[in-house]
């Protein structure tokens, strides 16, 4: 199996885990990248970042460390209750992470790190509310 199929089968893992996740189940919609147009709400997207390769402590082998922003979206026109919500999202997108580490054996173990949620208006006017968690996935090459 090549770089790009490890690469890609984490994003699918990493989509079904979260699809089960509990705390998750009223999301409707999981995306790798972005998308503007037809979004059911609530949604999560999976955005891919810069690969970081290390120097790994076994010979002959490379670790890589592929980070994503995992981000759950919602419209709720009460600001308090909607970032409550969506907080809660972000809550359980770190609870399924911690649970499976090895993110459907996909990869050596993943990482989460900050939680950062945030509103404002979407295109139409709606309220929006955001929460990205970061999380970085493992592999030996």
């Amino acid at each position: 199996m090549g770089y790009a199929d490890t690469y890609l089968g984490i994003v699918d893992s990493l989509a079904e885990l979260l699809t089960e996740a509990d705390g998750l189940a009223e999301i409707k919609q999981i995306t790798f990248g972005e998308k503007e147009r037809g979004l059911d709400f609530p949604c999560l997207f999976i955005l891919p970042g810069e690969d970081d390769d290390r120097d790994s402590s076994m010979p002959n082998t490379q670790e890589h460390h592929i980070p994503f922003e995992v981000v759950a979206i919602l419209k709720d026109p009460d600001i308090e209750a909607g970032l409550r919500d969506v907080i809660g999202l972000g809550g359980a997108i770190v609870d399924a992470v911690k649970a499976d580490r090895a993110i459907k054996d996909s990869c050596l173990y993943a990482d989460f790190g900050k939680l950062n949620p945030g509103y404002g208006k979407g295109k139409d006017g709606t309220i929006l509310h955001w929460c990205s968690v970061s999380i970085t996935a493992v592999i030996q090459t």
